[in-house]
């Protein structure tokens, strides 16, 4: 199973933009943990946290505290095991862009569509959205996204398991003093596993610290994206792939 496309759910109007002008948007972290009026695809409240399961869970009360130090009292057991969700306080602002991974194993007979349970999540869990940007060409992306000097990027697949893990997808920042052994950006490519449908590729701005969402230009992008309606991705595209002078070229029919 192999990373086929990268595919970005949006409106018609910025589906366009980032064919035809290489924009994306990009939103902080904490707009998708604190803003419960999101659609139901983009709100969750664990969003970029760190979580575990701890076990043997005790509380002592702050008996005296002053320059010498806190004393406690004595100690008592709370619970056997909870869920935390930790958040490093840096990464709430860094900039956050997503998208859905399309894998070769999704595509049967040359026909790219997505099925009915797909289809009826994005049209609940994202009602204002009609239509889609289709990267043909993730390794061309990539490549746009390195060349491009004024910001560092990082990208990743999102973890859906009950513990967050930290091994890298895809990683192109040239940030020499990131220990990638014990990364606190990773924590941010981790959700709840009730999204795991949504198989994201998530790329940030991990040196960037935004109060509000912006769009960026990223390069161009025009000759390897598709843009097309999620109704009509449906029904299904017919793709043809053909190499002329070492370069790939995408055609998309509708399927009726």
């Amino acid at each position: 199973m192999h990373l086929k496309y990268l595919i970005k759910f949006t409106k018609r109007e910025w589906a366009n933009n980032i064919k035809e002008l290489g924009e994306l948007y990009f939103n902080p972290a904490y707009k998708f943990f604190t803003s419960s009026h999101y659609s139901l695809g983009q709100y969750d409240q664990w969003d970029s946290h760190y979580s575990f399961t701890a076990e043997h869970i005790c509380f002592a009360p702050i008996i005296e505290e002053n320059e010498n130090g806190i004393i406690y009292g004595s100690g008592s057991k709370l619970m056997d095991k909870s869920r935390m969700h930790l958040l490093y306080n840096r990464n709430k602002k860094i900039p956050i862009c997503c998208f859905r991974m399309v894998y070769d194993t999704e595509i049967e007979n040359g026909i790219l569509r997505i099925d009915n349970t797909l289809y009826e999540k994005i049209t609940n869990d994202f009602p204002e959205y009609d239509s889609f940007a289709l990267i043909c060409s993730p390794e061309a992306f990539f490549n746009e996204l390195k060349g491009l000097n004024k910001f560092n990027f990082m990208g990743h697949s999102v973890y859906y398991e009950k513990e967050s893990q930290t091994c890298n997808y895809y990683d192109f920042m040239a940030i020499k003093d990131i220990n990638k052994h014990n990364n606190p950006y990773l924590y941010m490519f981790c959700k709840e596993t009730k999204y795991s449908y949504q198989q994201e590729f998530r790329l940030i701005l991990p040196l960037e610290q935004w109060d509000e969402g912006r769009t960026i230009k990223v390069g161009f992008l025009e000759n390897f994206v598709f843009v097309g309606s999620i109704k009509q991705l449906h029904i299904g595209y017919h793709v043809i792939e053909s190499i002329k002078d070492n370069m790939c070229y995408y055609e998309f029919e509708e399927l009726v």
